[in-house]
């Protein structure tokens, strides 16, 4: 992602619930009341997401019923994934359940620093060649 940009972890659920169901929805764009829905919350809580979502420039929603992830929104979103699934296999490969290691990697994905993340990586792989070997 880039450094300039700074999501609140509310943020970040905002944009994956976007990213999300765009790789799973039939159509090309996103309602509010389906970013509500997936998330569990309010539609005036989405409101003011996307909003701040926009200002960061990571969405377009000119028609208020469709909603559209920028390239820098799905490259700050597909990130976001990557991240999230590094610390997730971490945390599988430490021998956590796979449901509290998902809840446990989102919650750590919204603090932890880029210098972690890449020596979990770094490590998964050091596993990885072992287990070969």
């Amino acid at each position: 992602m880039n450094k300039d940009i700074k999501l609140t972890q509310s943020e970040k659920s905002y944009l994956m619930a976007i990213y999300n169901l765009n790789c799973t929805s039939d159509c090309s764009f996103i309602r509010p009341v389906d970013v509500a829905v997936y998330n569990h919350v309010s539609r005036p809580s989405v409101t003011a997401a996307l909003k701040r979502l926009k200002n960061e420039g990571l969405i377009d929603n000119t028609s208020q019923n469709r909603i559209v992830l920028t390239e820098k929104g799905l490259q700050s979103a597909k990130l976001i994934m990557q991240r999230f699934l590094i610390i997730k296999s971490f945390l599988k490969n430490m021998k956590i359940k796979n449901e509290t290691a998902e809840k446990d990697a989102w919650n750590i994905e919204h603090d932890v620093s880029n210098q972690t993340v890449e020596k979990m990586s770094l490590n998964l792989k050091c596993s990885e060649n072992k287990k070969v070997l």
